[in-house]
């Protein structure tokens, strides 16, 4: 079983506007609904969980439905956590539930942003075609800026390896059952600290394959991200 989880529970006040920036309309279709399409017809996918809150759900699904009213694939929604880490295990636990002690050892979860709605359904091919031997695969850029560092923000302390620097972005693909433990591990307080899907696997000793990201593929954060998205000739 390979199963999408597409987090889509923040509150986007980063990017100001009366509600969640994953569910503004841009063009004819939220945000959210072109960050999960590649997965909607990707071959690899068997089914799509959603975190996102109740009041969403009928939104986010009539909209799916505008893609194609037919979508045969399995899609669910599972509450949001307070922070992102626990969408993610509110996620993996319903999986987990649904499948049985084999189908977990060999099942894998590629989680991705609501707000990367440019994401292309090459780049989840590539991420599943680098899979075989590893843990998990992530896509990330080069950082190119030369990176310091400074102890209280005023004086420069020091400069950072850019060669051994990354921006990884999502979707990231794991391995289910090494993943979703290494989450748990973490229970109750560590957890709180996790900002990044790749953090509890890199701490924990998954091997984690990178593998060429797509500049394309950017998060929308803020309102500037927003406006650029919706006036892309401005």
């Amino acid at each position: 079983m390979n199963t999408a989880i597409i987090l889509s529970g923040g509150n986007g006040s980063r990017a100001g506007g009366d509600i969640p920036k994953q569910y503004t309309y841009l063009g004819s279709n939220m945000m959210v609904t072109y960050a999960l399409r590649p997965f909607l017809f990707c071959e690899y996918i068997d089914a799509i969980y959603i975190a996102a809150s109740d009041e969403w759900h009928d939104e986010i699904m009539q909209d799916i439905r505008s893609l194609d009213n037919h979508i045969s694939k399995p899609i669910e929604f599972v509450a949001p956590g307070a922070i992102r880490q626990l969408s993610i295990l509110n996620a993996l636990e319903k999986i987990a539930a649904s499948l049985s002690d084999d189908e977990l050892r060999r099942s894998s979860v590629i989680i991705h942003d609501g707000a990367r709605p440019y994401l292309k359904e090459s780049l989840v091919s590539k991420i599943y075609a680098a899979f075989d031997g590893h843990d998990g695969v992530a896509p990330a850029l080069p950082v190119t800026d030369t990176l310091y560092t400074s102890k209280d923000s005023k004086v420069l302390s020091g400069r950072l390896n850019r060669n051994e620097i990354f921006a990884l972005q999502s979707p990231e693909l794991f391995r289910l059952e090494p993943y979703y433990n290494a989450l748990k591990a973490l229970l109750p307080d560590k957890i709180m600290q996790i900002t990044g899907s790749c953090e509890p696997a890199v701490t924990s000793g998954l091997d984690i394959a990178l593998i060429d990201g797509d500049p394309i593929n950017r998060k929308i954060t803020s309102a500037e991200d927003l406006v650029n998205w919706l006036n892309p000739r401005s």
